[in-house]
């Protein structure tokens, strides 16, 4: 069956995971993948002049006669309300959907922000869609409460495993790296780990990239004293990132809430043994003591002392972090990902059009 696969989603040039996972979808090279930017970073009219292109864009290719799997990709807040007018449009034109939950804060954005029309109105666009793909088994729950009759499939995110590490490298370091990347603020638990650094002692540094409260982030470090040893860097390409996860012995995410986070995907690929809580998709992703560790989110105390132990084990610390690295080869590595979504856009092809997909013209109204 001949078609094609529309992503619809942020530009691969923005910040964030959806871009991260748009990377790795798209570094697949398959010829039936095309792409519609319908968000990019910049001011705001930057922003609406990208969204009413790509909807445009989108509008342009359901006259087409060619069939379409349109694979949207969405988070909360702005991005849902983009993408569910996105989908809203698609659906005028009888056309299939998969919509692709990103993120960690859609049951916030859900419960305590969009008011009781607003709720009803998330639920009338989840119980349209042909398909929901979501990235955990609570996450999985949790949509199948808002649209029981749409099928939630779970494809965890995937990361692109690198080769030719030095695996051993941290065994006699000088200084520890501690690495912690993405959004800086109180959600990801930024400041908790800051203050969980600031009462450790020995030769370590903590090493913290990515947007967010950057200025907050040097503040704290000014008044817990240890403004010496915490470097903010700010925004990173997949360059400088590669050096720094390189070179670093442990990663750690504090988060309060979250999705499956890219950059902890990524950390244990490049073998570091990792700090997180158990929140959204990490604890399918951790297991305490055989690839990393977890601790309450909030607890500055056992984050300090996690650190402290594998300081002071690095032969733990290594038998963690090639575990990591092993773990996220078997399962999380784009070679899985990849055959996950083939298969989901054939059994979502096969459904909608059987084995003729000329039956879309005439499905869509349109012949």
């Amino acid at each position: 069956m001949d078609y094609r696969v529309i992503h619809v989603g942020t530009s691969l040039k923005t910040r964030g995971g959806i871009s991260a996972v748009l990377k790795v979808i798209f570094d697949d090279k398959e010829e039936r993948l095309s792409h519609i930017v319908t968000h990019c970073d910049g001011s705001v009219l930057k922003r609406m002049a990208t969204f009413v292109g790509g909807w445009m864009s989108l509008v342009c290719s359901l006259f087409t006669k060619a069939p379409a799997i349109y694979h949207i990709h969405s988070a909360s807040y702005g991005s849902w309300v983009r993408k569910a007018f996105c989908v809203l449009t698609i659906k005028s034109f009888r056309q299939p959907v998969i919509l692709h939950m990103h993120g960690g804060g859609f049951k916030t954005f859900y419960e305590s922000k969009v008011g009781p029309v607003g709720r009803a109105c998330v639920r009338r666009i989840l119980r349209s869609v042909d398909t929901i793909i979501t990235l955990s088994p609570e996450w999985a729950e949790f949509y199948q409460t808002l649209a029981p009759r749409v099928p939630v499939v779970i494809v965890p995110n995937a990361v692109v495993v690198p080769k030719g590490l030095d695996e051993a490298h941290w065994l006699n370091a000088s200084i520890w790296r501690i690495v912690c990347l993405g959004r800086l603020g109180e959600r990801k638990g930024t400041w908790d780990l800051l203050r969980a650094f600031a009462q450790l002692g020995g030769a370590c540094e903590l090493h913290l990239a990515g947007d967010g409260e950057l200025e907050c982030a040097r503040a704290l470090a000014r008044e817990l004293g240890v403004t010496a040893r915490v470097k903010v860097h700010g925004w990173i390409g997949a360059e400088e990132r590669a050096a720094i996860l390189s070179c670093a012995h442990v990663f750690a995410l504090p988060s309060y809430v979250e999705g499956l986070p890219m950059a902890l995907l990524e950390a244990m690929s490049y073998g570091l043994p990792v700090i997180a809580t158990p929140v959204g998709g990490i604890p399918t992703l951790i297991e305490p003591g055989t690839n990393g560790v977890l601790v309450r989110a909030g607890d500055v105390e056992g984050i300090r002392d996690a650190l402290a132990q594998l300081m002071s084990n690095p032969g733990e610390a290594a038998r963690l972090g090639a575990s990591a690295r092993k773990h996220i080869m078997e399962r999380y590595d784009a070679g899985v990902f990849y055959a996950s979504l083939r298969r989901l856009h054939a059994d979502v092809a096969a459904k909608y059009w059987g084995e003729d997909p000329q039956l879309r013209s005439a499905h869509a109204g349109l012949s």
